[in-house]
């Protein structure tokens, strides 16, 4: 079942709404594709609230911070949201997950099953389901209809050209081994 809407996810996208200006509607869709990308490959209510955290973060400092080199501002401004809103929840182990959800490898080793599943998440989402792993292919279908892309690859681009042009030694700073 997709979720469509989840209280924690709308909270902190509502706060960040004048930061991603125009581009908030095409965030909004990747948070939830990876968020219920990610509950599949990582199936269990137990873990939904912490991958609705690091959904709603992963990604925020591009507009938050202005900057593509972004892992390490939308992390520590996930783990201060959850130490002042989610006291329940590990902000650390969230943070942790949000800096290795663009690792090339897997990070099972370094973050846990968590962390993998959102990394998988966040690269099914960004190849347009061209990587599912394992996941059918109705399901990313199903995804993409409920949750337009509404831009949000051509913002990623568009950002990611301007951040080359003035930083052409490192044009893709949040990749890691």
């Amino acid at each position: 079942m997709i979720v469509t809407t989840d209280p924690l996810i709308e909270d902190v996208l509502g706060s960040y709404r004048d930061a991603c200006g125009r581009d908030l509607p095409g965030y909004r869709g990747h948070v939830y594709r990876t968020f219920n990308l990610a509950r599949r490959l990582l199936p269990g209510s137990a873990h939904a609230e912490a991958l609705a955290a690091v959904a709603a973060f992963h990604d925020i400092g591009i507009w938050a911070d202005g900057t593509f080199d972004y892992l390490e501002p939308s992390s520590q401004r996930a783990a201060e949201y959850v130490r002042e809103h989610l006291p329940q929840l590990d902000g650390a182990a969230i943070g942790h997950t949000i800096r290795l959800h663009h690792k090339l490898t897997s990070c099972l080793q370094q973050g846990g099953a968590g962390a993998e599943a959102f990394r998988r998440a966040d690269l099914i989402d960004l190849t347009f389901g061209i990587v599912r792993f394992g996941l059918p292919r109705s399901f990313v279908t199903e995804l993409r209809a409920a949750f337009p892309n509404a831009g949000f690859h051509r913002c990623l681009f568009r950002v990611a050209a301007r951040w080359a042009l003035r930083h052409p030694a490192r044009p893709l700073p949040m990749l890691s081994w």
